[in-house]
């Protein structure tokens, strides 16, 4: 059987076994965002080539987890959500990320700084975050280029667990607070994935 996939700003239709299914129309809460939008589209394709039903996909968008560290729901205490998005180490996935969260946001960013895009970083967090909580090596840099854009809603916390602190007593019931370093993490964690555990571990704790 043949089957098609019809993308654009506001439609996402994949042709399956028994009919259409609009994924932009589709509940699918652990994949933020348009790149995640496009992945479940790639996978929605793979779906269909396999003959599967519109409730099979519908069910399988619906209970999908998540893959850790990228955009991964932590849970959510007093109305607030928290994202580890550890994964997100330079500042083009910066500016996905921030894009896809749930506004307004409380981002924490930081590390050390790929391709010198410090002001692509700060451009990103000035126009999404209503306030950013800095980390790491280059943390200073990032809110010094905040300050040049007139943005001053940001604090340098040096460590991620300071950060998450803080975000703790900032954020309100509504907001988001997001892990989106920007930046790579060698110069406090193993890898990107330790940096993800950790928060994890810290929002675990700091939540009660």
């Amino acid at each position: 059987h043949s089957n098609c996939i019809l993308f654009s700003a506001h439609n996402s239709l994949v042709q399956l076994a028994d009919g259409a299914l609009n994924l932009t129309e589709t509940p699918m809460p652990a994949l933020l965002g348009r790149h995640n939008l496009e992945n479940a589209l790639a996978a929605a394709h793979v779906a269909a080539i396999l003959g599967c039903t519109v409730q099979q996909l519908r069910d399988a968008l619906a209970t999908f987890n998540g893959a850790p560290h990228r955009m991964e729901l932590v849970g959510e205490w007093e109305g607030v959500r928290y994202i580890n998005n550890s994964m997100c180490t330079n500042a083009d996935a910066l500016e996905k990320s921030l894009q896809a969260t749930p506004k307004p946001c409380i981002v924490i960013a930081g590390g050390v700084d790929k391709n010198d895009s410090i002001q692509q970083i700060a451009e990103s967090i000035a126009q999404h975050a209503r306030f950013a909580l800095l980390i790491g090596r280059d943390g200073q840099a990032i809110g010094d280029a905040l300050t040049e854009l007139g943005y001053t809603s940001w604090e340098y916390a040096e460590t991620l667990e300071n950060a998450i602190g803080q975000a703790k007593a900032r954020a309100r019931a509504g907001e988001t607070v997001i892990l989106a370093p920007g930046c790579a993490s060698f110069d406090q964690f193993r890898n990107f994935a330790h940096r993800g555990e950790e928060f994890k571990r810290i929002v675990a704790e700091v939540k009660g």
